[in-house]
């Protein structure tokens, strides 16, 4: 039975491999899509190298480091976080400071699999 989304217009205009469809979604909730073909590739943040990173800018900032452009989240071992070696560093409209990296990844049929395991692995079940 279907559930809705853009599963249903994409088989009821039969688009399955004709239309080509990203969007922005966990393997989690996007994967049977993209198993059977109704979405190409979807696009997220790896939800543990965010959080580290977000600790690691929050730590050191209430440890009053100042962050620069180009600097890096580190790893205990003083190795850098992939997707946040080069960091961003812009002020919003408000004068807030906004802290950004580069760490956009994606998934698709060739690489569903990886990270079903990858996030099983942090203790997140896929199905």
């Amino acid at each position: 039975e279907e559930s809705g989304g853009i599963d249903i217009p994409v088989r009821k205009k039969k688009l399955k491999d004709k239309l080509f469809y990203v969007g922005v979604g966990m393997p989690a909730t996007i994967g049977k899509y993209i198993s059977d073909g109704a979405v190409q590739e979807g696009f997220f943040w790896d939800p543990y190298l965010l959080g580290y990173s977000i600790g690691y800018i929050s730590f050191n900032s209430w440890m009053e480091k100042e962050f620069n452009d180009q600097d890096s989240v580190l790893k205990p071992d003083g190795t850098k976080v992939e997707g946040y070696e080069n960091l961003q560093i812009s002020i919003n409209e408000n004068g807030g400071m906004v802290i950004s990296g580069n760490a956009l990844v994606s998934v698709n049929k060739g690489n569903l699999e990886t990270w079903n395991k990858r996030l099983e692995g942090y203790g997140w079940p896929q199905n």
